[in-house]
């Protein structure tokens, strides 16, 4: 009965917020639903927020794995991942994008190159921002070959470099207010649970309709990009604000896991384990400096202002076994 008491009172509030959102006229809605008392967390993702340690009991399977062919951990997922494309299921959309400095998965044979190798091999290009700590990097860095040494001047984005491989995210979710003006959030986690907070659901419940209900469906969509200084890398008809470019993500890894970017992550974990869907695109890709600080300045337009998503994140290290799906990673 609870669960579904929890999937109608989810259906009640997507309703009232759409019906909400779509009646407000310009310079009114300035409070923000998805965070409408202005609080560094809400009470959910405040309560997700706290750490667990990865040998607790509690911890569920975590991200970004290994997600090479075959791959696999040793823990159980209680959830089975979403297999249709995230752009592809019906009420989701994404609610964010952020990138991370060097991949969080890993793959064998591209994003493999642990960063403080990188570092070593091209210590004349490199110098992390001060407290993030490097994922996994791409090779084919060319020392000369001047568009991965030439330096933009970015406007927008922060602590962005030129040659430098970045992990991007776009969290999706079917409780964020997709269509509206308030459908892009930072913190990711106010557009992934902005329902559940506008209902005034408990961090228990709000869980419970994920595990339980199963009427809550959250998903990340990961792809690999190195900065390049060339135009032939702009994109332009891909809107990197909604989503991946489809066109590029021919080779996709689908596991279940949590939310990333800590430190110490195969021993502190996060409580959004065994929430999350991933969809994880196996290639490295080039992306131009001018289209990405070209997102950076979307980003900053947004009714939500997302500055804050504007720079690199902390990359968690690939998870251990121990803490990672003990379902092989396939190929889609």
């Amino acid at each position: 009965m609870k669960t579904i008491l929890l999937a109608m009172v989810l259906l009640v509030f997507s309703s009232s917020l759409a019906a909400a959102s779509s009646s407000e006229g310009a310079g009114d809605g300035e409070v923000n639903p998805c965070n409408p008392k202005a609080l560094a967390f809400p009470p959910i993702s405040e309560a997700l927020n706290v750490p667990i340690a990865c040998s607790d009991a509690g911890a569920k399977v975590q991200s970004g794995a290994d997600v090479t062919l075959g791959s696999k951990g040793t823990m159980k997922a209680s959830l089975a991942p979403i297999a249709t494309p995230l752009s592809e299921v019906e009420g989701m959309c994404a609610v964010n994008v952020h990138w991370h400095l060097g991949a969080e998965h890993r793959n064998k044979g591209t994003y493999d190159i642990p960063g403080a190798d990188w570092v070593t091999q091209h210590g004349d290009h490199a110098s992390f921002p001060q407290g993030i700590e490097a994922g996994n990097f791409c090779p084919g860095f060319d020392a000369k070959d001047p568009k991965f040494t030439t330096a933009y001047k970015f406007e927008h984005c922060t602590d962005m470099k030129v040659g430098y491989t970045y992990e991007m995210h776009w969290p999706n979710s079917n409780l964020g207010m997709c269509g509206s003006e308030w459908q892009y959030q930072t913190p990711f986690m106010n557009g992934v649970l902005c329902k559940a907070t506008a209902g005034n659901l408990t961090p228990g419940d709000a869980v419970a309709s994920v595990f339980d209900a199963k009427s809550t469906k959250i998903g990340v969509q990961g792809q690999i990009f190195t900065i390049v200084n060339d135009p032939a890398y702009d994109y332009p008809d891909w809107d990197a604000l909604k989503g991946w470019n489809t066109a590029l993500a021919k080779d996709v890894a689908i596991y279940q896991g949590s939310t990333t970017g800590l430190k110490d992550g195969n021993k502190v974990c996060t409580r959004s384990g065994g929430m999350v869907s991933w969809q994880v695109d196996r290639g490295c890709h080039l992306i131009s400096a001018k289209a990405f600080d070209n997102l950076c300045k979307i980003m900053k337009q947004q009714k939500s202002d997302m500055s804050a998503d504007t720079r690199p994140r902390n990359a968690r290290k690939t998870t251990a076994p121990a803490i990672t799906t003990n379902v092989a990673m396939g190929r889609k």
